[in-house]
């Protein structure tokens, strides 16, 4: 079989940009090609490590019938897909009660803004509530700038959930 300049020659005509030789010579000219998914995670180590940004952190407790997550360091597009898994999970109950401690993180995006949306989606999907918990007032002018002030229930101090059990406990 004669070679052309970049692979096996065909003696079909070329399909185009997106018709089958031209998947031919994607797979033939990168046979181990990484997935696209793959790549953007290497992507997003590599630009951890040479920009020095530190990792998201989240932590978890539950008090009463309320989960309590409180996240910390940059909600930027290069966040791990775990954040938004333990998300999912911490939503994932009927009628989740989720208040989300917000007050130390120190930058958000429009991915992070994204996920917070995706959050307070899932939690009115589920017939739930979602508060956010934030003093900073440059969190707070991108949420008014971007209209979604209007959609978050946003506390300044998170909810004394010890009080409120104690009072549900004694009207029983």
């Amino acid at each position: 079989m004669p070679h052309g300049l970049l692979g096996p020659a065909s003696s079909a005509a070329p399909a185009g940009p997106k018709g089958t030789a031209h998947a031919a010579f994607q797979s033939w000219h990168y046979p181990n090609r990484p997935s696209r998914s793959r790549l953007a995670a290497r992507f997003a180590r590599l630009i951890h490590t040479l920009l020095n940004i530190p990792a998201c952190s989240c932590s978890e407790h539950a008090e009463g019938g309320t989960t309590v997550v409180r996240l910390g360091g940059p909600m930027v597009v290069l966040t791990p897909p775990s954040l938004k898994a333990w998300l999912d999970r911490v939503t994932a109950a009927e009628c989740p009660d989720v208040v989300l401690d917000l007050r130390t993180v120190s930058f958000i995006d429009c991915s992070g803004l994204g996920l917070l949306c995706r959050t307070r989606n899932r939690v009115n999907s589920r017939r739930g509530r979602l508060r956010l918990v934030s003093q900073d007032a440059r969190f707070l002018r991108i949420l008014r700038c971007t209209g979604l002030a209007r959609t978050f229930d946003i506390l300044t101090e998170p909810p004394d959930l010890s009080a409120r059990q104690q009072a549900t406990s004694t009207r029983r």
